[in-house]
């Protein structure tokens, strides 16, 4: 559809100009006669064509890498977010959960358990409170239910009351879909108590007004004779954020280089539109137009394609965004979704 698009780019600049020009026949005004030896000259004129089909080019990739590098900043954003919490303590025990519950800078313990999955990442705590509102889960699941996203749904064709089978620590296990969370990244929330699934982290939030360094500091003293590493909850993705990262800063350096050159071009086929048609602006001058009425025919043609071309380009973004949210959320991402968490 989009190639068809750009392949029509000439006969829709020229019935759009043409339908302009007939309605201005009786203009009277140097600037409306000049406009309408722009729109004649557009009608007719193949490099201004390929302007405008040049600028719908320019304007249709930046708009779709745009929205594409703004989705992926809002997956990273939401993936810093997922708990409301400060600190994770591995590996922890028993032990370690009563006495990180003695911190007097802690607020509230979480026991958790979190691992990535051949479908996507696998969440459970024993209090939805951990849970931030990015993960729209309304109530924590039970038994064999679980919450999945909007992406992980359409990727597997499931809907609310489906079963389907993952792989847990090597050992299969069924899950019933209770509900379906409308966010941009794929994740997949149970229970593992009731699925016996022993959790795997404890998450510690701080009181009010308690700095990060005094509640680590209080964390580390309190088990140190358990040997269990702590963290920062946002860094429990870091690996995956730091590689996606690297491509979201390719892909902004390989946009500029973009831009830069098809700025280029597009001022390169204009002049070029300049030099094949001295004789043409000759004629002009003999037949009485002042050099401000050609100066101003000159810069109403570039505006009237570019207009052109930033509108036909606009159209094929459209069908371009549509066409990346189908395949992003084949991947169990959803492209509209990612942008719209920049604004919660």
């Amino acid at each position: 559809i989009v190639a068809l698009i750009f392949c029509s780019v000439p006969l829709v600049v020229k019935r759009i100009a043409s339908v302009i020009e007939n309605r201005m026949k009786n203009a009277k005004k140097p600037s409306a006669i000049a406009l309408r030896y722009a729109l004649k000259n557009i009608c007719s004129l193949k490099l201004l064509h390929n302007i405008a089909r040049l600028c719908a080019l320019i304007v249709m990739i930046i708009l779709t890498i745009c929205l594409v590098l703004a989705s992926v900043c809002g997956q990273m954003e939401n993936f810093e977010h997922i708990f409301d919490a400060d600190y994770a303590v591995f590996n922890a025990t028993d032990s370690c959960y009563q006495k990180t519950q003695t911190c007097e800078s802690v607020e509230a313990v979480y026991r958790a358990y979190v691992v990535q999955t051949d479908w996507c990442m696998l969440l459970s705590v024993d209090d939805s409170h951990a849970y931030s509102d990015w993960l729209e889960i309304d109530h924590p699941p039970t038994g064999n239910e679980a919450i999945i996203s909007r992406g992980i749904a359409h990727t597997h064709n499931l809907k609310v009351g489906d079963t389907f089978q993952i792989e847990v620590n090597g050992v299969k296990c069924e899950f019933a879909v209770s509900q379906i969370a409308h966010v941009p990244s794929g994740y997949i929330a149970v229970n593992c108590q009731d699925m016996g699934i022993p959790y795997n982290m404890l998450l510690v939030k701080g009181r009010d007004g308690v700095l990060p360094a005094e509640l680590l500091g209080d964390l580390s003293q309190t088990t140190a004779s358990e040997l269990a590493p702590i963290a920062e909850v946002d860094t429990l993705l870091e690996r995956f954020i730091s590689a996606v990262q690297v491509y979201m800063d390719s892909g902004k350096i390989l946009l500029f280089v973009f831009i830069i050159f098809s700025l280029i071009g597009m001022i390169d086929v204009f002049y070029e539109s300049l030099r094949a048609r001295r004789e043409e602006f000759g004629l002009y001058r003999l037949a009485g137009m002042r050099r401000q009425d050609l100066r101003l025919m000159k810069v109403l043609e570039l505006a009237v394609t570019i207009g052109f071309g930033v509108v036909i380009g606009l159209g094929a973004f459209v069908i371009s965004a549509l066409a990346v949210n189908r395949g992003m959320t084949a991947r169990g991402m959803e492209v509209f979704l990612g942008v719209l968490s920049l604004f919660r």
